[in-house]
Formats: C-alpha cells, sequence, structure tokens
C-alpha cells in the first residue's frame, strides 16, 4: 500500500515534468525577436538572447561593446524633435492619474487621493489632488492661481509639499498636485489624538 508523502511526492515530479517539458518545446522553437535597424546592435541583442547561457556575453563584454558603438554612431542633435521637451516634473498628465478616494471637500473645492501611475503597473506614486468646484468665480480662479504660486515657494517640513499642476481643456481647469500625507490634516489629526 502506498503512503500519502509517496503519492504526493509522485503528483509533484510528474507536475515538475509537464513544466520541464514546456520549457524544452519553447527553446527548441527558439522564437526570434525582430531586429533592429542598427547592425551592431542587432548582433550584440541577439548574442545576449542566445537560449545557451554559457554563449551570451558577460555583463563586462556588453558594456564594452556599447562603449564601443558610441564613436560610430554619435547622436544627431539636430535630429531630436524639438515638438517633444523634455519632461518637466511639475507637469502631471491627466491620464496618468487615477482616482482611489475623496480625502475632504469644503465651500470651494474637494481634495483627492490619486495615484499617479505613468507606467501603468501599479509602482505609482499616491498624491493629493485639490480641484475646484465647476463654475466658480473669477476672483476665486485669480487666489487659486495665486495659492498655487505660493505654494511652489514653501519648502518646509511642516507644510504639505507642492509637487505639480495638471491642467485640461487648454488650462481652464487646474489641479494642484501635493504629496499625500496619509495621517491627514494637523487641525483634525490633533483633536483626535489627544496631542496637547
Amino acid at each position: 500500500e502506498m503512503s500519502v508523502d509517496f503519492l504526493c511526492f509522485i503528483s509533484s515530479a510528474i507536475d515538475f515534468y509537464f513544466i520541464f517539458l514546456q520549457k524544452e518545446r519553447f527553446y527548441e522553437k527558439k522564437h526570434h525577436l525582430p531586429e533592429p535597424s542598427f547592425k551592431e546592435l542587432a548582433t550584440l541583442i541577439s548574442q545576449c538572447l542566445n537560449y545557451a547561457p554559457g554563449e551570451r556575453p558577460s555583463f563586462r563584454t556588453i558594456l564594452r561593446d556599447l562603449t564601443q558603438l558610441q564613436p560610430h554612431n554619435p547622436l544627431d542633435i539636430s535630429s531630436v524633435n524639438p515638438a517633444f521637451p523634455v519632461s518637466d516634473p511639475t507637469v502631471f498628465q491627466k491620464r496618468y492619474l487615477k482616482k482611489i478616494r475623496d480625502l475632504g471637500e469644503g465651500h470651494f473645492g474637494k481634495v483627492s487621493l490619486y495615484c499617479y501611475d505613468p507606467a501603468n503597473d501599479g509602482t505609482g506614486e499616491m498624491v493629493a489632488v485639490k480641484s475646484l468646484k465647476s463654475g466658480c468665480s473669477q476672483q476665486l480662479l485669480t487666489n487659486w492661481k495665486k495659492e498655487i504660486e505660493i505654494l511652489k515657494t514653501l519648502y518646509h517640513e511642516n507644510i504639505v509639499k507642492y509637487k505639480g499642476c495638471c491642467s485640461e481643456q487648454g488650462e481652464k481647469i487646474v489641479q494642484l498636485i501635493m504629496e499625500y500625507v496619509p495621517l491627514g490634516s494637523l487641525r483634525d489629526y490633533l483633536p483626535k489624538h489627544n496631542v496637547s
């Protein structure tokens, strides 16, 4: 009579064998990626993607080869498209802001928790987004822009940090992006925690 441990061992061995067969079939087919147009780089990439680990170049060899490629193919600055300037870290794009929940609301607007995730891989940064309610007066909009300009210049450990802005509809709607403070405002925190 076979023991339960032996049956579990046999079952695990069979699972391992099927995984091994799938891996072998993949390597037998030797799937190929399309080659880049830059011939020397294509050669280096194909060496790195060799299915035999012993035939792959070392990291030092890769660095040496990449360094040798640089003088032969200098970057032509004139080919860089000026329509795509270096990104400003204080400009947040609306499409990468994913709302988590509302944090608070006042008479003129509200603050919500968002995840800013440009890579769309779940590794984004939590930020607080302050936005005005629609239909606010011109005076309120002017004060709003002044608040943003003041926050840009403030750097103190006890003041929520300005991170940037997000605008839409031709900058008619501007949202203020600030650091997210998980414990909330000091005004709300102190009474709840009996801190004197």
